[in-house]
């Protein structure tokens, strides 16, 4: 569905001809950008969900195949899709600008054989401060390239050892928020306008997904429990 198509179903959803009331185009836009943040928190993993002892959601990134070709999109391989992470000589690597969450965490330990390079890649754990303390203070379990160890400070990771010098990291990225273009006609209609339009980046069979948070929202702005009630039913069961 195009942006313009989900804007007319939630008119259409919201009764507009009869009711009069729905999104200004203004007000679309602005709910376009917060749904693509909601929803992406949902998909790759909602702490407010977490429990004691269960720390899993009920939807989280590659918990099933659907919900890893619905986020599949926003991967970023770094080494595939642009360089590899650079770590600088203290240890230290900036995180990408459109970083979100990171996946995984690799560490190329080449060797050779015969005059030959041959890949080795080894996992780079990621590692709380108390682990990352308890590593660095262990002559038994101090971080080498073979078992290699990092933790994320502010905007940067720090790798133990130091001299890795690059590592191939996958992470997601925030979706592009989804843009209504239009101009006003002399009957003061709204026409849509695909030339100054942004689409969903969402796969497909997620937009009445979408389109349900935006009635949801929609529904509680205007304050219509009826439709409150049937956008929050469509949400748990999915239509």
């Amino acid at each position: 569905m195009t942006v313009w198509e989900i804007y007319q179903f939630i008119e259409f959803r919201a009764n507009k001809d009869q009711s009069g009331r729905s999104y200004t185009p203004e007000q679309f836009n602005l709910a376009c950008k917060a749904v693509n943040i909601e929803y992406f928190k949902l998909k790759a993993g909602l702490p407010e969900e977490y429990r004691v002892g269960a720390p899993m959601p009920r939807q989280a990134w590659q918990l099933t195949q659907k919900i890893t070709d619905d986020l599949r999109i926003f991967m970023h391989v770094m080494g595939i899709d642009g360089p590899q992470l650079q770590i600088n000589r203290f240890g230290l690597a900036t995180l990408p600008a459109n970083y979100v969450r990171e996946s995984s965490i690799m560490y190329d330990n080449a060797s050779t054989v015969n005059c030959e390079s041959v890949e080795g890649w080894t996992a780079v754990e990621v590692v709380t401060d108390a682990v990352w303390s308890d590593r660095l203070a262990s002559s038994l379990k101090y971080p080498d390239k073979e078992y290699p160890i990092c933790r994320f400070i502010g905007g940067r990771i720090e790798f133990a050892p130091k001299d890795l010098k690059y590592v191939s990291m996958t992470y997601l990225r925030m979706p592009e928020a989804a843009v209504l273009g239009y101009t006003i006609d002399s009957n003061n209609d709204i026409v849509y306008n695909p030339a100054t339009s942004t689409q969903f980046e969402w796969p497909e069979d997620t937009h009445t997904d979408i389109a349900n948070w935006l009635v949801s929202w929609l529904a509680e702005n205007l304050n219509t429990p009826m439709l409150i009630q049937q956008a929050e039913r469509r949400k748990m069961q999915g239509q």
